[in-house]
């Protein structure tokens, strides 16, 4: 699978470049590597991967491995800049699908709960169908927002962090043998500083105790001359373990320079993979909630199409030809006069105003 080797592995022996990071502490201590076209890993396997079969599992020819080297930390923490900022976007992008979702399913309640209340339900006519549109339509609507929630947290949140999760996993993989092999060079850089003082002490002392033994003190005391031996013995000791720190440190550097290296080429790897998933999830998103606002904009068309079927003279007629409750009594018009249409007025007055 693409981009499968290279999680695996520790780094791909090459010729460093002009100023790795971090050379050992003395000057006889740069690195030396073996060819190039080899992968090393934690354990010390190898394995073969030509310059030309890597660069083809990477999107962009510019490599992280090519481009992150000082002579100090910087390029570590540049690097893992980068990589925490891009966990940071990854995370802010998760937390707007999360709170679009929880926004989508609190919408769909609400509407479901609107979508059932009594609207309308004392109307007649054109309008009472309209208002019965308007319900079916919000009970639609509401169907729509909560699948809408459901798609946002099964297509995009749960795998988004899921491939979070993941990625996490891949960086602290490598950060953890970054750490482990920068800590094995910086104590070998140490116990290379104490034994290079300790030479210096080493060297002192024999120097003055031959001084003391050849000197021109006259004959020697067996004494001294003991002492010079000892101390002749303790330079050596010194030298020898000295020589041995400085190859382990030259070995350490080898193996720092192969470790950073494909550290690099997984990082590339995971922020190539990490731009095009979430390039491929806002795609996603975009389409459903684009999907969600035509059905909201279709749900409305057929409303408005429900609306301009609305005849109010029809609806006052339909009223009256359901509930009218009679016309006037002709005797009672005849009769009553000016008085009898002013006293109903007045009754009709105290009516409402009760």
């Amino acid at each position: 699978m693409k981009y499968s080797f290279v999680f695996g592995k520790m780094g791909k022996d090459a010729s460093p470049p002009a100023h790795p990071h971090s050379n050992g502490a003395d000057g006889d201590a740069s690195s030396s590597l073996p060819g190039a076209g080899t992968v090393t890993s934690v354990a010390g396997m190898s394995v073969a991967e030509t310059d030309a079969e890597l660069s083809a599992e990477f999107v962009s020819s510019a490599r992280f491995s090519e481009s992150f080297w000082s002579t100090d930390e910087r390029c570590i923490s540049v690097l893992m800049h980068k990589l925490k900022a891009a966990k940071q976007t990854s995370n802010d992008i998760l937390q707007l699908i999360t709170t679009r979702a929880t926004m989508e399913e609190d919408l769909g309640k609400r509407l479901g709960k609107v979508a059932k209340s009594a609207l309308g339900s004392e109307e007649v006519g054109s309008i009472k169908e309209a208002l019965r549109t308007v319900r079916a339509e919000m009970e639609s609507s509401a169907k729509t927002h909560s699948d809408l929630a459901r798609q946002l947290r099964s297509e995009i949140e749960r795998p988004l962090s899921a491939f979070i999760n993941d990625q996490r996993n891949k960086r602290r993989a490598q950060t953890t043998i970054i750490q482990k092999t920068e800590g094995d060079r910086n104590a070998l850089r140490s116990q290379l500083r104490k034994l290079q003082e300790k030479r210096r002490a080493d060297t002192k002392r024999v120097g003055d105790l031959d001084l003391q033994v050849n000197g021109l003190q006259g004959t020697a005391d067996p004494k001294l001359r003991t002492k010079l031996e000892r101390a002749q013995m303790q330079q050596r000791a010194t030298e020898a373990e000295y020589v041995d720190v400085r190859a382990r440190l030259k070995e350490a550097d080898a193996q720092w320079f192969n470790v950073w290296r494909a550290a690099c080429d997984v990082f590339q790897v995971l922020e190539e993979q990490r731009i095009e998933y979430l390039k491929t999830t806002l795609w996603t998103y975009t389409n459903l909630v684009s999907s969600s606002c035509v059905a909201d904009d279709e749900s409305m068309e057929r409303i408005r199409q429900d609306l301009e079927l609305i005849n109010v003279a029809d609806d006052i007629t339909a009223f009256i030809q359901t509930f009218g409750t009679g016309s006037p009594d002709p005797s009672l018009q005849a009769h009553g006069g000016q008085s009898s249409s002013k006293k109903h007025s007045q009754a009709d007055a105290d009516t409402m105003s009760s």
